[in-house]
């Protein structure tokens, strides 16, 4: 049977042939009539086969899934169909599937059954960019009027059941996997398909010289928007690849070309996708635990900045980290800083505050006196703590500028933490008592770094 014959049985809407033909034998030992019980769920007949599929070509159209030199048996039998070897491409990524799958003779007769298909799937590479157009491409055919209307509806039905009631597990190996900037090999791990989810168990993959471990999926996706939820960990990747590989996430304050270093976290992260699954920025939340070592920036423009304030006649082109240890937060298209120590070659920073995609961005910078003493060329950064008493200190603050530019500017007065401490209250629930506690350690705070600013003047108040 050639497989394009098939198009007058199907919905054109939904599935279309294009190539290839199909060979099918098959034993019945049961009823010619009354062979299905629907109250009791039972099938009275044994029945086994195969159907041997010859460079099949066809298009599933919701989807957006081509699928084209396939070449593959299925052995069924009343329990069970196989899958032996099957071979061809998904939108033109070549794949190997073999498996099995339950109860699909029933499932055909019988309503309100399950498959449970149990699956591996090796692909030497996979380009998801190429899941991502839906009809981009692709055949279409206009309906004729010839079609058998009634052969056409059932089969349409069976099709929809099977995309719609099938819960795969797949054991999923590819050798590369890339999307857009990201590549990654040996990919291996766990996959559970549904017709409303995918999840992801255990997916493990080599990525910008480190680790990636990935958990978590989509759900959702009978209609947009899509909800994603996940949980990662990287480990010992080069900060700067990665970057790259994910478009500098976003954002332009940091971008692949500023920083090197080697990079371990652990994500938290949820979000809605939309019907291109792009992520909606403003959905994002999560949270981030990063830790970088070996770091460095070059030629960051935003530290230059703080060189109009103090250390004018320090080079801030090429900096050295110690490590960098800290959590941020994502509430929409902002990031939450926790404080954060920066132990450099040529300063010590200690940070906190929110970082705006767009807008909003509010950081305070302190900068202890201790560093009047310039750094020797050769001088190892090691952290000290960030809840270490740093004594007297300057205070920057960057903040969203004029020109869409992060600008910085000078806060003698720490108004980053007044203004902090006079919104708390109104972000979270507090107590009266954890509101006079808070109170008492910023004002702590305040007395042991404010005594310098009476007698110093630091350089960034001197005239040339």
């Amino acid at each position: 049977l050639m497989l394009k014959d098939a198009n007058e049985l199907v919905d054109s809407s939904l599935l279309i042939f294009t190539g290839g033909s199909i060979a099918v034998a098959f034993n019945y030992n049961g009823r010619l009539v009354n062979y299905v019980d629907t109250i009791n769920q039972t099938l009275y007949a044994k029945i086994n086969g195969k159907l041997s599929v010859f460079n099949g070509e066809v298009t599933y159209i919701p989807r957006g899934f081509h699928f084209s030199n396939i070449n593959t048996n299925f052995y069924f039998n009343d329990t069970m169909l196989t899958v032996e070897n099957l071979s061809g491409e998904i939108n033109k990524n070549p794949v190997e599937i073999s498996g099995t799958v339950q109860r699909f003779i029933p499932f055909l007769f019988l309503p309100n059954y399950n498959l449970i298909a149990q699956l591996n799937v090796n692909a030497p590479s996979l380009n998801l960019d190429l899941f991502k157009s839906s009809k981009g491409g692709i055949v279409t055919k206009e309906k004729s009027p010839s079609q058998k209307k009634a052969a056409q509806k059932n089969i349409t039905r069976v099709v929809n059941q099977i995309i719609d009631n099938t819960a795969a597990e797949i054991n999923l190996t590819a050798g590369v996997v890339k999307s857009q900037r990201f590549k990654a090999t040996d990919v291996k791990g766990f996959v559970s398909l549904s017709g409303d989810f995918i999840r992801f168990n255990n997916v493990n993959m080599n990525t910008s010289g480190g680790t990636f471990s990935l958990n978590g999926g989509i759900t959702s996706l009978q209609r947009p928007p899509y909800e994603i939820n996940i949980n990662a960990s990287i480990n010992n990747a080069d900060v700067s690849s990665l970057f790259y590989s994910f478009d500098n996430f976003q954002q332009k304050a940091v971008t692949h070309e500023d920083v090197k270093g080697v990079l371990s976290t652990s994500v938290n992260f949820n979000a809605q996708l939309k019907k291109d699954y792009s992520i909606d920025p403003s959905t994002m939340k999560g949270s981030i635990k990063l830790n970088l070592t070996k770091g460095a920036l070059l030629n960051f423009t935003s530290l230059d900045e703080i060189s109009k304030f103090i250390f004018k006649d320090r080079d801030f082109n090429n900096i050295e980290f110690a490590q960098i240890k800290g959590t941020l937060t994502v509430h929409g298209q902002q990031l939450e800083l926790s404080r954060m120590e920066i132990q450099s070659s040529v300063v010590a920073l200690f940070i906190q505050g929110v970082y705006g995609f767009n807008s909003g961005t509010d950081i305070s910078i302190q900068i202890p006196l201790s560093n009047l003493k310039k750094r020797d060329t050769d001088f190892k950064p090691e952290n000290i703590g960030t809840d270490i008493n740093l004594g007297p200190s300057i205070f920057l603050r960057a903040v969203d500028g004029a020109n869409g530019k992060i600008q910085i500017k000078y806060d003698p007065f720490k108004n980053y933490y007044k203004e902090k401490a006079i919104a708390a209250p109104r972000k979270r629930k507090l107590s009266k008592k954890q509101i006079i506690k808070d109170s008492i350690a910023l004002k702590s705070r305040q007395m042991s770094d404010s005594a310098v600013n009476k007698h110093v003047q630091p350089e960034d108040t001197r005239k040339e």
